[in-house]
């Protein structure tokens, strides 16, 4: 059954890139997997340079520039989970909250303290990004651009809801580029901008911003990883790969550059470089579900069932409609032997509505190699072979209009051809038992 798992495997690798993320409305590679920025408040992976060598900056503009960012960054330094200032025991309340009851009484206690420090824009986005994953939009929207209006310098609020709006994003565009222009801090401005066009497809755009950052700051690392996004949108992957590179050398704890190149080196087909840099990118930011789940595609790829289980169940405590990550869940479960568990999972998913083509697809295969590979109900029953072949049926269905469908078809007619071929065989190992057993009854009387 080797090459049914293998099989199974690289369309679960497919799902990884299409279906729904982290947050979002509907997911994409476009929209999550390059350039997104952390999932909690954790600004300190946003940080674009070594701050502790301002004194060694040689244009005084730009050393009075650097002093300036970090005597901010000590005044106000925030990382999700690390708080200093007058609303301590309110955050740290809503912190112990958000992870052990979830965002609805978060929301509460970090209102309550935001009252008691209201200069503080992290308190204000952490409510943005409960009220986001409770689904609340029109709330989600008031507490980010809340955030934003308290420090128009800070912008990961605009960065999340930017990736919460989907589809409706370039709807949002102009709302979204003139409420940037009163961001002062010209590198921070032009980061965003060349992140948004990118995200927009606008790749020209987008490198235009990113330049324009690297004009004011030559070292500046999320500048050069929109331009290795580019890089790698287009194709030049060994171009993605030298700038990400040298970027690293720079700042190895940046998030967005370590979950890059985790996907680069995935790319490339480098899987130990590629679990090397999701793992950095775990360290820096542990709580993002996306990350986790690709940890754990890399681990069922070396068969280490327990690690993938272990971090797609982390993921779905932070995200638990992460459908990428329930769908590795079941895969995981299978390879641990625990088939029931694996075939809940599908079938729930199976449900679902208005679902991506490409995930609907996936699951639907899944639960054919799943019957196919194991004896779910432990009864021996042949009807599981009937089942794998209903749900093959349904899966050339759903792709017959794909450019591989040819392809496809003949693997899946290899599938029904086992299937078949293992009904028989329990069908005459179940008829040879029934007749021991008859004799045996009958030697007895």
């Amino acid at each position: 059954m080797k090459i049914l798992k293998h099989f199974a495997f690289l369309l679960l690798i497919l799902l990884v890139f299409t279906a729904c993320s982290t947050t979002q409305k509907k997911g994409s590679e476009k929209e999550t997997s390059e350039e997104r920025p952390a999932d909690t408040a954790d600004t300190a992976s946003q940080e674009e340079e070594d701050l502790s060598e301002v004194e060694e900056a040689a244009d005084p503009k730009e050393k009075k520039r650097r002093k300036e960012r970090k005597e901010k960054k000590e005044i106000s330094y925030f990382d999700g989970n690390t708080y200093r200032g007058p609303a301590l025991k309110e955050f740290m309340d809503g912190l112990g909250n958000y992870f052990s009851d979830g965002c609805e009484k978060s929301v509460q206690t970090w209102k309550s303290a935001l009252d008691k420090d209201k200069k503080r824009p992290e308190i204000a986005f952490n409510i943005g990004l409960c009220y986001e994953r409770l689904k609340d939009d029109k709330k989600m929207k008031e507490w980010y651009i809340r955030a934003f209006n308290i420090d128009s310098n800070f912008l990961k609020p605009l960065y999340n809801y930017s990736l919460a709006l989907g589809d409706r994003l370039p709807k949002e565009k102009d709302f979204l580029v003139k409420l940037v222009e009163k961001t002062e801090d010209v590198v921070e401005k032009n980061n965003f901008l060349a992140w948004l066009y990118f995200n927009l497809n606008d790749l020209a755009l987008s490198e235009k911003h990113a330049k324009m950052v690297l004009k004011e700051d030559e070292q500046n690392v999320d500048a050069v990883v929109s331009l290795a996004s580019i890089y790698r949108r287009n194709g030049m992957l060994e171009l993605a790969d030298m700038a990400l590179s040298t970027a690293e050398q720079w700042d190895e704890n940046n998030f967005r550059l370590q979950r890059l190149y985790g996907f680069l080196a995935y790319d490339m087909g480098r899987k130990g470089k590629a679990t090397e840099h999701f793992r950095k990118a775990v360290r820096i930011n542990p709580e993002l579900p996306e990350v986790r789940n690709m940890l754990a595609v890399l681990a069922m790829e070396i068969e280490d069932y327990n690690t993938a289980k272990d971090h797609l169940e982390f993921a779905l405590r932070i995200n638990p409609e992460f459908i990428s990550a329930r769908t590795n869940l079941a895969i995981a479960f299978k390879g641990l032997g625990k088939y029931k568990e694996s075939r809940d999972i599908l079938a729930e998913l199976e449900k679902l509505q208005n679902l991506p083509p490409k995930t609907v697809s996936t699951i639907i295969f899944n639960l054919g190699i799943l019957y196919l590979d194991a004896d779910v109900d432990g009864d021996r029953q042949v009807e599981r072979f009937d089942k794998a072949v209903d749900y093959f049926n349904k899966y050339l269905a759903l792709i017959k209009r794909e450019s591989n469908f040819r392809q496809q078809k003949a693997l899946i007619d290899e599938y029904v051809k086992e299937a078949n071929n293992e009904k028989k065989r329990l069908e005459l190992f179940l008829r040879t038992q029934e007749r021991m057993r008859a004799r045996q009854k009958a030697a007895e009387e």
